[in-house]
């Protein structure tokens, strides 16, 4: 099991249901800005009984690098503005520069995809097509050993 999974911009929280109902992570935490989408957000998880969900009211921006450094898999579905998702993917690489680990990062339909793939970490990637939208979706890793 992955220890957390922040979902930033989580909205009304069906990622985070999903995710809590996937076992694949001990908690799973949500972070809004809007205070109206976490109050739906809560709602739907106690609806749900999703117990090792919590959800932040804050910017993507304002989360805290403890929380950015406990977690290992970021998701993406473009929930920013260019200037929100670089500072929070310079969060992310700051995480890794304090406590190296292993990371993925999955962004679907990557429109600010340059950001990531100009930065110094995740050099690796796989880039697949959901069949649904036909988007793309970029798949990064980091500290993981290539050759193996």
């Amino acid at each position: 099991k992955l220890k957390h999974f922040p979902c930033l911009s989580s909205g009304k929280g069906s990622v985070l249901i999903s995710l809590s109902n996937s076992n694949l992570f001990n908690n799973v935490l949500g972070v809004e800005i809007s205070k109206k989408l976490t109050a739906i957000s809560e709602k739907n998880v106690k609806l749900k009984k999703s117990s090792n969900v919590n959800v932040l009211t804050c910017n993507a921006t304002d989360t805290p690098l403890e929380l950015i450094s406990d977690s290992n898999f970021f998701f993406f579905y473009n929930p920013f503005p260019c200037d929100v998702f670089e500072k929070v993917f310079k969060k992310i690489e700051l995480s890794l520069e304090k406590e190296k680990r292993q990371c993925v990062i999955m962004y679907f339909n990557p429109i600010y995809k340059n950001i990531i793939d100009n930065s110094i970490s995740f050099n690796e990637k796989i880039v697949c097509k959901n069949i649904l939208s036909n988007a793309d979706t970029y798949i990064y890793f980091e500290g993981f050993d290539s050759d193996k």
